[in-house]
C-alpha cells in the first residue's frame, strides 16, 4: 500500500475513520499522491485497516467535504485539485498574487472600452456623470480558468487611449502604476455565494448554476482616490477565502 499509511490504528477515543482519514490527508498534504491521481480503492483500504467499509467510505466522504478528494461514481476516488486561499486581509493583483503561489498566471482581455459610467460603479468612484473605463477579462492560473473580472476605472487612472492589447496578459496594478503612477493601496471588498450563468459557466468551464465566489471591490490609493470598481466571479471549487479572527 503506497502513501506511507500505517495500517496500526489506535484502538481509543479517535474515531477509526478519523485517523485513517488523517493519514490520507497527510499524504496528499505532502505529495504522495498528485492531483488527479486515483486513491486506492474502499476494498484495499478495508484490507489494508482491517476495518468496515463504511470505516473507509466514511473517511472519503469527510475528505471530500474538505475538498481534497473527488469521488466519480463507476471510477474511483481521486485527489481534487487544490483550492487557492486568499487571505482577506491581503490586497494584491491577480498576476502578483499566483506568482506568489508559484503558479503562471495568464489573462485573456474579452473587453475594454470607455462607456457611460453605470450608477453603482459611478457613485463608488465619485465620477457621477462621466466616462469610465469598462474591463471584461478572464483570468487563468496555470491554463485553469479561475475568475471572471468585470470593473471600470475612472479615465485619468490609465492616462489617455486604452485598448485590449495595453492589457494584453499583463498585471492591471502594474499598468496604472506604469501609466499614473497610481494603484491601488487599500480596498473595501464584499463576499457573497452566487451560481453560475451561462456566460460566466462557458468563459470558467463550469456548468451553469455551479457556485461561485463574488468579490466587489472598491479600491483607494495612496491619496484615498478612488481608482478601481471591480467585480471578480471566482470558481468556488478552486478559490477560497481565508479570514482571520481574534477576540477584542
Amino acid at each position: 500500500m503506497g502513501g506511507g499509511l500505517d495500517r496500526h490504528l489506535q484502538r481509543g477515543p479517535l474515531p477509526l475513520w478519523f485517523q485513517i482519514k488523517e493519514q490520507l490527508r497527510r499524504a496528499i498534504d505532502v505529495g504522495e499522491w498528485a492531483a488527479g491521481e486515483q486513491l486506492p480503492t474502499e476494498s484495499e483500504l478495508t484490507e489494508f485497516f482491517g476495518v468496515s467499509r463504511i470505516t473507509v467510505r466514511t473517511a472519503f466522504e469527510r475528505l471530500g467535504d474538505q475538498g481534497l478528494v473527488e469521488r466519480i461514481p463507476g471510477r474511483g476516488t481521486f485527489v481534487a485539485q487544490r483550492s487557492f486561499e486568499q487571505p482577506v486581509t491581503r490586497l494584491a493583483g491577480f498576476h502578483e498574487d499566483m506568482a506568489s503561489r508559484g503558479f503562471v498566471a495568464s489573462t485573456h482581455t474579452l473587453s475594454v472600452r470607455i462607456v457611460p459610467g453605470p450608477s453603482e460603479a459611478a457613485s463608488a468612484l465619485g465620477a457621477e456623470g462621466e466616462d469610465l473605463v469598462e474591463i471584461r477579462r478572464l483570468l487563468s492560473a496555470d491554463n485553469t480558468p479561475m475568475a471572471v473580472q468585470h470593473g471600470y476605472l475612472p479615465t485619468w487612472v490609465v492616462g489617455g487611449e486604452f485598448t485590449i492589447a495595453d492589457l494584453h496578459n499583463k498585471s492591471l496594478y502594474r499598468v496604472m502604476e506604469e501609466r499614473t503612477a497610481s494603484h491601488p493601496a487599500t480596498a473595501e471588498e464584499t463576499i457573497e455565494a452566487v451560481r453560475a450563468d451561462r456566460v460566466r459557466a462557458d468563459l470558467l468551464d463550469v456548468s451553469v448554476g455551479s457556485p461561485l465566489l463574488l468579490a466587489t471591490r472598491l479600491s483607494l490609493d495612496r491619496s484615498e482616490r478612488p481608482v478601481e470598481w471591480m467585480r471578480l466571479w471566482y470558481r468556488a471549487d478552486r478559490y477560497r477565502f481565508r479570514v482571520e479572527l481574534q477576540l477584542p
